[in-house]
């Protein structure tokens, strides 16, 4: 079986989940904003989603469809700290206000291509 990109999974929560919509509407402000990213090696990253806000189902079966649809960036070393720090940076620049921030990291690789992750997390 070839390379199955881990945001199938991702979108297919989203598309699918009635657990995830009653979790999202849940919550203090019923919503949650979330981008995408991909990333590799230290230095390759990338913002493929921008921030949205999951309102819904619809608001969330729209992200699914977007996963799904992109293909993948990068095939070649992986550096989780130089994930952790580009997706720390993004939290800076969203446009919506939360009372809790997070960072969902997932990957296929090991940590073979940056510094320890430790003083990242």
């Amino acid at each position: 079986m070839g390379y199955v990109a881990p945001t199938h999974t991702l979108a297919m929560r989203f598309r699918v989940s009635l657990t995830l919509a009653r979790a999202i509407k849940s919550g203090p402000h019923q919503s949650i904003a979330l981008c995408f990213i991909e990333w590799s090696g230290f230095g390759a990253q990338k913002l493929v989603i921008d921030w949205s806000l999951i309102d819904g189902s619809g608001a969330a079966r729209k992200l699914g469809d977007q996963l799904l649809e992109l293909p993948r960036s990068f095939a070649d070393r992986t550096s989780i700290s130089g994930g952790i720090e580009f997706a720390a940076a993004q939290l800076e620049h969203s446009p919506y206000t939360a009372t809790r921030r997070m960072i969902d990291i997932s990957g296929d690789g090991t940590n073979n291509a940056a510094r320890g992750d430790t003083r990242s997390r």
